[in-house]
């Protein structure tokens, strides 16, 4: 009986540290997201304000990330193939840290604009490396999958609670110029997380690397209606993200609201890995992307169907709460029906159809409010792009590449 306790307590002990070393590498999404991509909604009213941007030309900024993303993602896949995902991982969190700190040294727009482009594609290593990683130690047995791609991926609440916690006072009490401290601070910030997660990204943690395997070499006619739905989410969830604190601000919210609200919305985002655990493990084909747009869906049109604080900060619980398991279900699809051999190919594929779409969501968004005089747009448009999002995503019917003859399942 002792050596049963032995083995129970051995085997509890080793799930543990596969969880502790998940949450390790959710510092990941909090450097690539949380703080490279998110905290620049915080960040735009000052910028806007000290260097004379349109909504267009601050939509511009993050468009020229997401481009920046889109690129990483597309030579991730190969990266990984040759270098290993703790590589990638490594790599891109010391370089998305220096390249924030560079954006604060810097007013010329020109020059933000390609530090915003770097680290779009540093962000790309940052996400892809460490999904494989994640998607890696999802397969141990005793893992729940559900709840560690779920950790991981809200892991960027992480980095939203931080900027939250952090900008808003350094703005308000900074001078007109505070923005570029703010930059360099949320350099370091990542700096510090890319010193805590190393240790879960090594090489044991890895998917073993095939000599001569080519990275592109997947079935993704098969999975068109979720890389098409996966755009149209990419569209709509960085609409809301990049324009919601001019929003608030154009409400006249106070530095302590803003920073509740910001704060409110990275706490829902690292809770989503526990209320969505059970559709990720459970849900087949498109269901559980379907189900999740639908949620974000209405997430992004209640502000303008509820007007006044309970409805943003419903917004903001629903959609903190909903978006990032979306990236969740995308992985947990990869993981599922395909190879190892082939995950940082389809989850590479994913992540270029979903930064192709954050390409277009900032840009347009800003181009419709600057001609149209509002930000209701940033709400109306998001909604109306995730419900389509949401039909297509149905037509996603659960595949099975995981055998060495492949073969559709019929279930949906």
């Amino acid at each position: 009986m002792p050596h049963t306790h032995d083995l129970i307590g051995s085997s509890d002990a080793a799930r543990l540290r596969l969880y502790r070393d998940v949450a390790r590498l959710a510092l990941g999404p909090a450097v690539a997201l949380g703080l490279a991509r998110f905290a620049y909604a915080l960040l735009l009213p000052p910028m806007r304000a000290d260097l004379g941007l349109g909504y267009a030309a601050a939509g511009w900024l993050n468009t020229a990330n997401a481009f920046g993303y889109f690129l990483g993602a597309l030579l991730t896949a190969r990266l990984v193939a040759r270098r290993g995902a703790a590589w990638s991982f490594r790599t891109g969190m010391w370089t998305s840290g220096a390249l924030l700190v560079a954006t604060g040294l810097t007013r010329d727009v020109g020059l933000l604009t390609l530090l915003r482009l770097a680290a779009g594609i540093s962000g790309a290593l940052v996400f892809i490396g460490g999904g494989v990683l994640a998607a890696t130690l999802a397969s141990r047995p005793g893992v729940h999958r559900g709840l560690a791609l779920g950790l991981y991926y809200g892991g960027a609440g992480i980095g939203i609670v931080a900027s939250g916690a952090l900008l808003p006072p350094l703005l308000a009490f900074g001078a007109a110029d505070g923005w570029q401290s703010a930059w360099v601070w949320l350099g370091v910030l990542a700096w510090l997380c890319a010193a805590l997660a190393r240790s879960a990204a090594a090489p044991a943690n890895d998917v073993p690397l095939r000599p001569g395997a080519h990275p592109s070499a997947w079935p993704r006619a098969a999975y068109w209606p979720a890389l098409l739905g996966y755009g149209l989410f990419g569209v709509g969830y960085i609409a809301y993200m990049t324009f919601v604190i001019a929003w608030l601000q154009h409400l006249e919210a106070g530095t302590a609201t803003i920073a509740v609200f910001w704060c409110v919305l990275g706490l829902a985002t690292i809770a989503s890995s526990w209320v969505w655990a059970e559709v990720l493990e459970r849900l087949r084909g498109g269901k559980a992307l379907a189900l999740l747009m639908a949620v974000l869906a209405l997430a992004s049109i209640l502000p303008l169907i509820a007007r006044g604080w309970p409805g943003l900060f419903a917004s903001a619980l629903l959609f903190g709460g909903s978006f990032l398991s979306v990236v969740s279900t995308t992985t947990a699809l990869v993981r599922r029906t395909l190879p190892p051999a082939a995950w940082s190919a389809g989850i590479g594929a994913f992540t270029s159809v979903f930064a192709l779409g954050q390409c277009i969501g900032p840009m347009a968004t800003g181009w419709l409010a600057d001609r149209l005089g509002g930000l209701d747009v940033a709400f109306a448009g998001p909604a109306a792009v995730l419900a389509l999002g949401v039909a297509i995503a149905l037509a996603q019917r659960e595949v099975d590449f995981t055998s060495a003859a492949p073969a559709v399942a019929g279930r949906r």
